[in-house]
């Protein structure tokens, strides 16, 4: 079997494989890293960084919610104002009728 170019790269195939892949279609994946670990401090400091980023936006959106959850409550407290009146309207009316 003839892998593309890109899997290749991303596999290493060794003769081995190559005629175990004949029974069994069984490739090895390389067992290490192939290029260098930052160990500079920056990789902290960047997802600092960017946990921060993430607080800020959680913090956003409840500030988003709470706004409309009051706004929500008045509104319902307007409702609720404004069918008291109508149903102490409508009680007065059937009084003196």
């Amino acid at each position: 079997m003839v892998l593309p170019h890109w899997l290749q790269e991303c596999i290493q195939v060794t003769d081995q494989d190559q005629r175990s892949e004949e029974g069994e279609n069984v490739l090895a994946f390389p067992g290490e890293r192939t290029e260098p670990v930052r160990n500079d401090g920056q990789s902290a400091i960047d997802l600092v960084y960017q946990a921060a980023e993430v607080v800020g936006n959680v913090q956003d959106h409840a500030r988003q919610t709470e706004i409309r959850a009051q706004t929500l409550c008045r509104n319902a407290i307007e409702k609720l104002r404004l069918a008291e009146t109508r149903t102490d309207a409508a009680e007065n009316a059937l009084n003196l009728a």
